[in-house]
């Protein structure tokens, strides 16, 4: 861009600027907002891909005239080509980008502190003059376009300081084409270009400038880019931020809390990362957000306040042949939402959602089905579909189906007779073979329902009996994990699984002061199912301790035994020993490498730790779950070398960690490997079990 200044006295252009600044200082919010926000404190930068680029040049893109490479908008306008035309969808945030341009060139120019501005660095000493425009009405004049435009101006004469700003050129003229099209402006743009071509244009609109008319003008195209997860995080802080500057600590606190909760819950939703991708209905959702919604649960209400909105509606038929979830619709909640709403108005809805129930592709749109026939007090419908959904023999795709429904409904509350015969049927398909995926969302579905595995206070443990077993290995891929000797153990009890949220909540409940795990308000990492993950060492001594407490009030702990973390030597044998074939194996289930075994990085869904029970045919020979992949597991050991080792080493105060990851690769997925931390280290993949023996 070239160098474009106000060169004029401000006192020649004041009366424009302050309208100017005062028309663009707040974002645009509902009318039934209660509040205000300034641009400035919440606006985030948005990103711009090339459509086409000159090959050579500062502003060449790798990769050809599609490159991936990605600038700032506001870089860009400062520093690129000095007419530009920026494309996208409706709410991408093209008007707001030229509002807030136009403010910051403004609010400079009258003095605020620009670094407290949306403004690019290379304009904060002499910013460029801003003509905020809107699209041009048919065959109107441009001057007369201008006048009508511009704030405060209201006759020749006031009008002339800047005109001859533009004369001069070093103005930033930005026209907002969003809600036309883009070529109905060419005619009036050609205009003003000719007339003032020597300042820098910016034009949005929902698409490119017809590509002959854009060349002829020198227009370079570009797109904004949707919102990527930082982008959507850094939004909701700003947002938070913002709101709590006036309220009390405590509330601030809470409000924070709320925050995090939000970003966790659009991670882990797919429709509410799909509509928080665009900066019009992130700022809905959180409005909804802000208005006590609960979200995704809730998601259909902000659905509803999005349908009559152009920009939130799905272009496409209401009920077409296609899954919304396969369609190309411009938000797949709101796709959904509208397949819904189709669906519930038919005369034949049990026979339009069995039809359906199959297809995990309609899942989606079926759950919002039911939710909204709930809330229409259509309960007998509903209650209907779910018992045909239910009859035997069971089938995968109708049980999840079913059971995402009574999620949807308040984890199953308005049908609780329902709730015992799906829970089985959800446990059952855990050891069927289906896909892995499906395994995993029957799990959450699980959590949420109230899993019968996980109701008992003392977590489901297997017997270890007492003999000898060979640990480690005479040839380890890292020294630490050898040399292999045989050592024996007395008998103990070993936990199936990694201790579970709702079995770790058991222990919060009883002990309300004790601090929650970092991640227990992550939908990603919380579901009850789930082990817990965030813990850290004097964390899980705490849960054993309390269990132990709790076990031998009630008679139920064998004499001489307590609940504690396993010794890595427990831990091995656990995972590794076949005492019928006298045998050591490098994994679990034997001596090769099977992805389809346990949730590690390698052949890894979009999911991240596993509820348990979802690799049935990952088991050591004992019997526990998930000793490779899934989390890490906190030990009772300090790290040290083997019996035997030649070279001796010992950390104190640093614990064993065994069994890898969900993230872990293939290469360190095996029994013997080991790895360690600090006591009071937590991570997002670690956790622990239990085993029942004598104390050590």
């Amino acid at each position: 861009m070239a160098d474009a200044a106000i060169g004029r006295p401000v006192a020649a252009l004041g009366g424009y600027l302050h309208s100017l600044a005062a028309a663009q200082r707040w974002l645009p919010l509902p009318p039934d907002a209660c509040f205000q926000l300034a641009l400035p404190a919440v606006l985030i930068d948005l990103s711009t891909q090339a459509l086409r680029t000159p090959a050579r040049g500062p502003l060449a893109v790798p990769g050809g005239p599609k490159g991936r490479a990605t600038l700032l908008a506001r870089d860009l306008v400062a520093e690129g080509p000095t007419r530009l035309c920026l494309s996208a969808e409706a709410g991408a945030g093209k008007s707001v980008l030229l509002r807030s341009l136009a403010y910051a060139c403004a609010a400079a120019a009258l003095g605020e502190p620009a670094e407290l501005l949306p403004l690019p660095e290379s304009w904060r000493a002499r910013p460029p003059l801003p003509i905020l425009l809107p699209a041009p009405s048919p065959a109107e004049p441009w001057k007369a376009w201008l006048q009508r435009a511009l704030p405060s101006i209201h006759s020749e004469a006031q009008a002339q300081p800047i005109f001859e700003a533009l004369a001069e050129g070093g103005c930033l003229v930005l026209v907002d084409c969003a809600d036309v099209p883009v070529a109905a402006c060419v005619p009036a743009l050609a205009e003003l270009v000719a007339a003032y071509g020597r300042n820098c244009f910016v034009v949005v609109g929902r698409e490119p400038l017809p590509e002959s008319a854009g060349e002829a003008l020198g227009f370079a195209p570009y797109r904004l880019c949707k919102l990527d997860l930082a982008q959507i995080d850094s939004c909701i802080g700003r947002w938070t931020e913002e709101l709590s500057r006036s309220e009390g600590s405590a509330l601030e606190e809470a409000r924070k809390a709320r925050a995090i909760c939000l970003q966790a819950a659009i991670r882990a939703s797919d429709e509410l990362r799909d509509l928080a991708s665009l900066p019009a209905t992130l700022v809905e959702l959180l409005l909804a957000h802000e208005r006590g919604l609960e979200l995704p649960r809730q998601r259909h209400k902000l659905y509803a306040r999005l349908a009559g909105r152009s920009h939130s509606q799905p272009d496409r038929p209401l009920l077409a042949e296609r899954a919304p979830d396969e369609a190309s619709a411009t938000q797949l909640g709101l796709s959904r939402y509208a397949a819904a709403q189709a669906l519930i108005a038919r005369a034949n809805l049990a026979e339009q959602v069995l039809g359906r129930a199959a297809q995990p592709a309609w899942h989606g749109a079926l759950r919002l089905a039911a939710t909204l026939l709930a809330d229409s007090g259509r309960l007998d419908e509903l209650q209907g579909l779910l018992h045909a959904l239910l009859e035997p023999p069971p089938q995968p795709a109708y049980t999840l189906l079913a059971a995402g429904m009574l999620v949807e409904l308040h984890d199953g509350q308005p049908f609780p007779a329902l709730l015992p015969s799906l829970r089985q049927q959800l446990v059952e398909l855990l050891h069927l073979s289906v896909p892995r995926a499906e395994r995993i969302t029957a799990g959450l579905l699980l959590g949420l329902l109230g899993d019968p595995r996980c109701m008992a206070l003392l977590p489901d443990t297997v017997e270890i009996a007492a003999g000898p077993f060979l640990l480690g290995d005479d040839h380890p891929a890292y020294e630490d994990e050898g040399p292999a000797s045989f050592q024996e153990l007395p008998a103990y009890r070993i936990g199936r699984h990694p201790v579970t949220n709702a079995e770790y909540g058991r222990f919060l409940a009883a002990n309300p002061a004790y601090p929650r795990p970092y991640y227990w308000l992550d939908p990603a990492h919380n579901n009850p199912s789930q082990p817990v993950v965030g813990v850290t060492w004097h964390d899980a001594c705490a849960y054993c301790a309390w269990l132990s407490q709790q076990l031998a009030a009630l008679g139920e702990l064998p004499t001489q035994t307590i609940v504690r973390l396993p010794h890595e030597f427990e831990w091995e044998k656990a995972a590794s020993w076949d005492p019928e074939r006298w045998e050591k194996r490098r994994f679990p289930w034997g001596q090769t490498w099977d992805s389809s075994r346990a949730n590690t990085a390698d052949e890894r869904g979009n999911w991240t730790t596993a509820p348990i029970g979802c690799y049935p045919n990952g088991l050591s020979f004992y019997g526990p779950h998930d000793m490779i992949g899934n989390v890490w597991e906190w030990t009772a050991s300090e790290y040290g070398s083997y019996p035997g080792a030649r070279k001796r080493f010992y950390e104190p105060n640093t614990y064993v960690l065994r069994g890898s990851s969900y993230q872990s690769l293939a290469s360190n997925a095996r029994c013997t490997y080991r790895s360690r931390l600090p006591a009071d280290y937590w991570r997002h993949h670690l956790s622990f079990r239990i085993v029942i023996a004598q104390p050590r």
